[in-house]
This record gives structure tokens, C-alpha cells and sequence, in this order.
């Protein structure tokens, strides 16, 4: 599994707490955060979505990681 195409062990995962969501799973890596793993309901019978949230730092962080890689933030969304 790859967060944002990222391997998964270099966050730091804790218990997720969004309103009104059903993630049970946050990702962390600085100022960059995904939520995830959101539990099947039956409006979400298949339990997909996910929740991004960064900050100022974060997004110089991820532009340096995609830049690294030769991508743009929107290959990033397209992925």
C-alpha cells in the first residue's frame, strides 16, 4: 500500500477523528495528513475515501517529494 505514492511505513499512523466521517485511520508525515481507511456503511458500501489536509510546510514538503519524482500536483490528484 502507498500513501500519495509514498510507502506507508515512513508515517507515523495514528487513530483517525474527522466529523461526520468514518475514516478509522490517519497517516502522518510533518505537516502532510491523510485519513483513511474508512469503514464500510451502506452509503459506503466498499469503504473508499480519504481526506487530505496540509499546511503551508506540508505543501512545500510534498511539492519537494513530487519534484523529486518529476511530478506536478497534478499528477498527483490524477493518480
Amino acid at each position: 500500500m502507498h500513501i500519495l505514492g509514498l510507502p506507508t511505513d515512513i508515517f507515523n499512523v495514528y487513530s483517525a477523528s474527522v466529523k461526520f466521517k468514518t475514516y478509522q485511520a490517519r497517516w502522518q508525515i510533518g505537516d502532510i495528513y491523510v485519513s483513511g481507511d474508512a469503514r464500510k456503511t451502506e452509503d459506503n458500501p466498499q469503504g473508499l475515501g480519504c481526506y487530505l489536509v496540509m499546511t503551508g510546510r506540508g505543501c512545500d514538503d510534498i511539492f519537494r517529494i513530487l519534484d523529486s519524482r518529476n511530478y506536478t500536483f497534478g499528477d498527483m490528484f490524477r493518480r
